[in-house]
């Protein structure tokens, strides 16, 4: 009976010449493609097993070799029986045709026949069998699975103005799963100190390597992101990296001019303003905000005219003269 011929350079898609680093490449590729646990088509399965023989023999530089003499001498989609057949120049070692089917059916070594022709079909790499030497394996059924890396998981980590100012450190709770000697998964809580920088700002995100869900199959896992949620503030907004805040001067202050004090986390701002200035207009305190990537914040006062009121009889008296005066000055 004949066994037909597989190309497996065909099969990985690479060039008779290719290095082993571009079949390790073309491997990777394909059984990402094709492993069962992710293609669902109906041939996904078949094609997994031909790019796994494939790359048994091309990844081994003794079965490469020895692939490589009957290749030479035979085409892709030929069969060849064993009778009466000229193989000379060419090593079998011994193997016997005598179960050979056609097609790709497998046997005892889970490769097809073809491969169990040429190699005896027990003559596979020690340890895993598709495992590369950095670990990578993508192997399927009673084998290893793929390692599938966990993936990354963002939260919300609330914080005071007052702390992403100053900066802070919190302390979370974090649940993790462990396996145990005996092989059993538990769920465990772990409390991990978690540094906030000085003036961070809103949307700010800080990464934990590893913290987020758990790899499979020896995958990686995935990192925990905290994303910065400042709370809201009763004397200060909070835009971008800047910081918003409302001065109420009175009406002659506005006037007249004034040197305004301003309470900042403790400390006292001095802000003057100038003479004239309306109800609505900003003064910006620099290097006083919060900062991000594109640099540091800026502080901002928007002055509110602020109307006295219970005025005193001469306040008012007062106020009625200057009215009188400005419009005496505004009339022609």
């Amino acid at each position: 009976m004949s066994v037909t011929y597989h190309d497996y350079y065909k099969t990985l898609g690479v060039d008779n010449d290719a290095s082993d680093k571009e079949i390790k490449s073309a491997y990777r590729k394909l059984a990402r493609k094709y492993h069962p646990d992710v293609n669902k088509d109906s041939d996904a399965d078949s094609k997994f097993k031909k790019i796994n023989e494939a790359y048994e023999v091309l990844k081994d530089p003794e079965k490469r070799k020895r692939y490589d003499q009957l290749g030479s001498n035979w085409q892709d989609g030929q069969a060849f029986t064993g009778y009466g057949t000229d193989f000379s120049g060419f090593d079998f070692g011994g193997f016997d045709f005598g179960n050979a089917n056609r097609g790709y059916s497998t046997g005892d070594s889970g490769f097809s026949d073809f491969f169990d022709a040429i190699f005896g079909g027990a003559s596979r790499s020690s340890g895993n069998p598709f495992a590369d030497s950095d670990g990578f394996s993508y192997t399927y059924g009673n084998r290893s699975q793929p390692p599938v890396d966990g993936q990354d998981k963002e939260t919300d980590l609330p914080i005071t103005l007052e702390e992403a100012y100053f900066g802070t450190t919190k302390t979370l709770s974090l649940k993790t799963t462990e396996t145990t000697s005996a092989g059993q998964r538990r769920q465990t809580t772990k409390n991990l100190d978690v540094n906030v920088p000085q003036r961070a700002t809103e949307g700010m995100k800080i990464r934990l390597k590893g913290k987020g869900s758990p790899g499979r199959h020896g995958g990686k896992p995935g990192d925990l992101f905290l994303k910065i949620k400042i709370k809201p503030h009763p004397d200060f907004e909070v835009d971008g990296k800047d910081l918003l805040t409302e001065v109420s001067i009175s009406p002659w202050e506005a006037i007249l001019g004034h040197q305004a004090r301003i309470s900042l986390f403790g400390e006292t701002l001095s802000l003057k303003i100038p003479p004239g200035t309306s109800s609505g207009e900003r003064f910006r305190i620099k290097g006083r905000g919060l900062k991000n990537r594109t640099g540091q914040g800026d502080l901002y006062a928007k002055i509110r005219i602020a109307t006295p009121r219970n005025l005193s009889p001469e306040e008012q008296s007062l106020v009625e003269q200057l009215n009188q005066l400005h419009s005496q000055k505004s009339t022609p």
